[in-house]
């Protein structure tokens, strides 16, 4: 089966990964942490995530965001 993706864009692909290594490097943990928590994770799993996320993680508020 061919590549349906030319040269071009995968030159251009490539370059773009080694000028944003630390976005890439995000987007990768973003998405196994998505497909980890759809696909694998039990209740326990999430809870613990969730506390490690407010006691660890600086990104982390103290009030909850409203829905």
């Amino acid at each position: 089966m061919e590549k349906k993706t030319s040269k071009s864009q995968m030159r251009a692909t490539k370059k773009w990964k080694q000028k944003n290594k630390e976005r890439n490097r995000f987007l990768s943990y973003r998405s196994t942490a998505f497909l980890f928590a759809k696909s694998y994770a039990t209740k326990e799993d999430i809870e613990e995530l969730i506390n490690v996320f407010q006691s660890e993680n600086p990104n982390a508020r103290e009030e909850e965001v409203e829905k």
